[in-house]
């Protein structure tokens, strides 16, 4: 958990609006997604582990036990039920809402932290740096 301690800011993406066309997010907010850089910053506090996340769309923040099941509000609208777990040296979040299920694998590869996430056949990866 310790390497993904710290703040951490976008350089690059793939796939990111058509991951959250499949999720049905409004154009207006697939739009705004093109061009944010957003910055990430993972704390850890005993066994609360926080994530916030800064960009155009404003601020989202969620804490959290790994393995345990909490809600989350989505920028992009959706109400998700998300449990995040540590398996080896990736964080593994799942999100559920609908019927439907994102798995997002975390995991810090050549100084970088990368991001991939999936829902059906979309795969969306986000590249971010230390700061």
């Amino acid at each position: 958990m310790e390497a993904f301690i710290g703040t951490w800011k976008f350089i690059q993406g793939e796939g990111y609006d058509q991951y959250l066309r499949a999720t049905g997010a409004a154009e207006e907010v697939i739009a705004i997604s093109n061009v944010l850089k957003p910055v990430v910053t993972i704390s850890k506090d005993d066994d609360i582990v926080s994530i916030t996340v800064q960009s155009g769309l404003g601020t989202e923040e969620k804490s959290f036990r790994l393995g345990k099941e909490f809600h989350l509000n989505k920028k992009d609208g959706r109400y998700c039920k998300v449990e995040v777990d540590l398996k080896e040296d990736q964080l593994i979040q799942v999100e559920k809402w609908d019927s439907k299920e994102a798995v997002s694998v975390i995991e810090i590869k050549d100084g970088k932290m990368i991001k991939t996430i999936t829902f059906k056949d979309i795969t969306a990866v986000q590249t971010f740096e230390r700061v």
